[in-house]
């Protein structure tokens, strides 16, 4: 059984530094069952929700025109993620109740606390970093302006969107988020 989740933690590290790895590029990586779609939901939406956020942050900086803009983009990103955030915390809670449970080792807690506390935030940060050092090598004000308008123009577009950078997880948090309103409905 300590093997069973050894095994599938490491696959869940790789699906989980894979997925923060796509933000803002089309998806790539395929998913070969539920329990790797589970762990990409459980960091993929707050992941990419962080990102933004920093960023949006760090060029309203820069003139009054890209904090409205930035703040506008964000709050609409937000409400188009917002069933897809609060899915992601009820995933991540069954993610971490499997992991952290009295049947995983001490070794698989370990490794699974690190994964979270440390991993996940560190991916996320230089994630961020990537993205911001386009702006950050701008030799102008003028320049990191444009590169900022470019970057909250594409969180308008959808660019930065779960349906558009994995319609795979998207299609995977409809299809649960569904199931429970069904549910719900039904009694």
């Amino acid at each position: 059984m300590k093997l069973k989740y050894r095994a599938t933690l490491q696959r869940l590290v790789i699906v989980l530094l894979l997925t923060l790895a796509e933000v803002g590029h089309a998806q790539v990586l395929k998913y070969d069952n539920d329990t790797q779609l589970l762990a990409a939901a459980a960091v993929s939406p707050d992941g990419t929700r962080q990102i933004i956020t920093r960023l949006t942050d760090t060029c309203s900086s820069y003139s009054p025109s890209l904090r409205d803009s930035g703040e506008r983009e964000l709050k609409s990103w937000n409400e188009r993620h917002r069933t897809y955030l609060e899915e992601s915390i009820q995933i991540r809670k069954q993610v971490e109740s499997q992991y952290e449970g009295p049947s995983a080792s001490p070794q698989t807690r370990q490794a699974f606390k690190h994964m979270l506390d440390v991993a996940v935030p560190q991916l996320i940060n230089n994630q961020y970093q990537a993205i911001f050092s386009v702006v950050d090598s701008m030799p102008s004000l003028q320049g990191k302006i444009s590169i900022c308008n470019s970057y909250i123009q594409a969180i308008g577009d959808k660019k930065f969107d779960l349906k558009t950078n994995d319609p795979t997880l998207s299609e995977f948090f409809d299809k649960r988020i569904k199931a429970k309103r069904d549910r719900t409905s039904n009694n």
